[in-house]
């Protein structure tokens, strides 16, 4: 069950709630004595002083209407996702609520999403009967999900991957020099499939929650099933991600300082998944909603490779296995935005994953239906509808 102290934890599920009240308030929220006071502060990266008035629009708002939209909770998401950037420093609206105070103040509005209906399955595990893989149409097109070939890519990937900071000797160190690289810590690029789950009227939550998106408006959708008993390893919070690494890491240091210092104010080592080590334990990794919600955008310490290490696989209610390390983070803790985490040994981010999104890191996959186009509602929000099936 997911918890407003979960909502509350991480800059992303924060900048959700927030989220939650323009859209679903959309025009009306202007019309609120607080809103001038409110949008100074937000605007401006700094609530300080300017707290009550975000509070006394979380009190004349009526939470739990908003929170029962399902419409309106998944275009709030797809907001706050679009806003993640981990290339600069964090927006204006994340350093505002960054503070403890503006977590209380939106406290109301975290625990009506943690009671509304639109959120239960934020925390389950991959949905593996209905399993979509969103192939972009327009604007940069996808290819078709390639089935076959996986060793072959995810080796590659970390053979690039490592290349690329083996030929960073020599580049600035400090990390406020003038140098930008590659911002990202799933295996973007490689060619390896990435699914989400189909929802109702939607053919996949990749077409509405996607990290640094094109505009995208056509997509084709195809349905997809790995075979019984695949291997997946649940991230469904910080410490499951940073079980992950600690096991099986990638020094990424020179090729991700100087964004994600910007992105975290942590200057030190950083580390990502090795996901081609990865695949010789695990079919597949997952990211939860709830998992990118308070996961996403902050440093998280990763424990020594001795320790920490996830538990053996279990048999998941999905019937493939599954291994997580759950974590429930205290509401108390400002998110890391722009200020040093305390001093620790490595961190590593979750950067470029999508909330849902599972990798495929071996040839586990096989078509499971025809593929179906859909394309986005004019107006934009979050609507796709149905356009046929081929």
């Amino acid at each position: 069950m997911v918890t407003a102290d979960e909502l509350l934890a991480g800059p992303r599920g924060r900048l959700l709630c927030w989220a939650v009240l323009q859209v679903g308030l959309a025009d009306d929220l202007r019309d609120l004595p607080a809103w001038p006071r409110a949008w100074e502060g937000l605007n401006g990266g700094d609530l300080s002083g300017r707290v009550d008035a975000l509070a006394s629009i979380v009190a004349r708002t009526d939470l739990a209407s908003l929170a029962a939209s399902s419409g309106t909770v998944l275009e709030a998401l797809g907001w706050t996702v679009d806003a993640a950037g981990y290339w600069g420093q964090p927006g204006p609206e994340d350093r505002a609520l960054a503070s403890d105070a503006a977590a209380e103040a939106l406290r109301p509005v975290a625990a009506a999403l943690a009671a509304s209906p639109a959120s239960r399955w934020w925390d389950t595990p991959v949905d593996l009967a209905r399993q979509r893989y969103a192939q972009y149409l327009d604007n940069r097109p996808f290819d078709e999900p390639m089935l076959s070939g996986a060793a072959g890519r995810v080796a590659a990937w970390v053979t690039d991957t490592a290349s690329r900071e083996s030929a960073l000797r020599g580049e600035p160190e400090e990390p406020l020099g003038a140098w930008s690289g590659e911002w990202w810590s799933d295996p973007a690029l490689s060619g390896l499939p990435v699914t989400t789950r189909a929802l109702p009227g939607l053919g996949a939550v990749r077409l509405a929650l996607v990290e640094d998106g094109l505009g995208w408006k056509l997509a084709r959708c195809w349905p997809l099933r790995p075979r019984a008993g695949a291997r997946i390893y649940e991230v469904d919070g910080p410490a499951g991600w940073a079980s992950l690494v600690a096991r099986f890491p990638l020094e990424v240091t020179r090729s991700r300082r100087h964004d994600w210092w910007g992105a975290t104010g942590w200057a030190g080592r950083w580390l990502i998944p090795n996901y081609q080590a990865v695949a010789t334990e695990y079919d597949a990794v997952h990211v939860s909603v709830l998992g990118y919600l308070t996961t996403a955008g902050v440093a998280v310490p990763v424990p020594a490779s001795s320790a920490g290490a996830p538990s053996a696989p279990s048999v998941g209610p999905t019937g493939g296995e599954a291994s997580s390390g759950r974590e429930a983070p205290s509401g108390s803790e400002a998110p890391s935005c722009g200020v040093a985490p305390a001093a620790g040994e490595a961190r590593t981010l979750l950067a470029g994953w999508d909330p849902d999104a599972t990798w495929w890191l071996t040839d586990v996959l096989a078509a499971d239906g025809p593929p179906e186009d859909w394309a986005a509602d004019e107006g934009g929000g979050a609507g796709w509808h149905l356009v046929g099936t081929r």
